[in-house]
């Protein structure tokens, strides 16, 4: 049964370092999509996200946890929340792992948000009120607030010589499990953070904040057993 969420015992984490990649040799249309890696040898409930996906583009850069599709074939893994039932055919692409994680523990608070729909006006001169058609959602952003300190910790300094480079990273937000789960839920996304900022004024303690913007979907996770 799930629970409200509190702000405690939530972790912010970054993916710190990569394992081998691997060649995806297919993914089908299901909810969720079925992954096929031949003999990938990664444990379930690991993290890892598709790069320089062909065909089935709505996949480029998507993060997603793995799952066991409950088949004794290892070259399988369910991409959890991932519907691909209406996504283009895959051709080719990588898998990449994550091997490491960072706990950017001067988190204060985050925030979901963006994936709002894009529209076009459709209509004619005859029209007097807009016709407006749906043309795609933006991008979806991910807003971290955090504690500010003299010196960045591992997962700070990733963060911002990622966000001068230009470049992306996986990020995993964890919430305390219920009883009976050894994991909470959790929610999975990957993106380009900005460089962190930095507040200070007389007499306070320092702030700061980075948002995220999400390359493909952020993932609502269940908690794990």
């Amino acid at each position: 049964m799930s629970e409200i969420a509190k702000g405690r015992g939530v972790r912010v984490e970054i993916g710190y370092t990569e394992s081998a990649e691997k060649t995806v040799v297919g993914v089908t249309k299901n909810n969720p999509a079925l992954v096929n890696i031949a003999t990938h040898g990664l444990a379930f409930g690991s993290v890892g996200y598709f790069k320089d996906i062909e065909g089935m583009d709505q996949l480029d850069g998507q993060a997603v946890r793995i799952k066991d599709p409950g088949s004794p074939d290892t070259s399988y893994f369910l991409a959890e929340d991932i519907d691909s039932t209406n996504f283009a055919t895959f051709s080719s692409g990588i898998f990449v792992p994550i091997a490491t994680w960072r706990t950017l523990s001067q988190s204060t608070q985050y925030q979901l948000g963006g994936g709002a729909p894009r529209t076009a006006d459709a209509g004619t001169l005859i029209d007097t009120i807009d016709k407006l058609e749906t043309i795609k959602l933006a991008a979806e952003t991910v807003t971290i607030d955090v504690r500010s300190f003299t010196e960045d910790n591992e997962a700070m300094a990733k963060i911002r010589s990622v966000a001068r480079g230009l470049g992306r990273l996986v990020f995993r937000i964890t919430h305390p499990p219920e009883t009976g789960f050894s994991v909470g839920a959790q929610r999975l996304f990957y993106g380009q953070p900005s460089i962190p900022g930095e507040s200070l004024g007389q007499g306070g303690t320092g702030t700061g904040q980075l948002t995220v913007t999400v390359r493909g979907q952020i993932c609502y996770l269940p908690q794990l057993v």
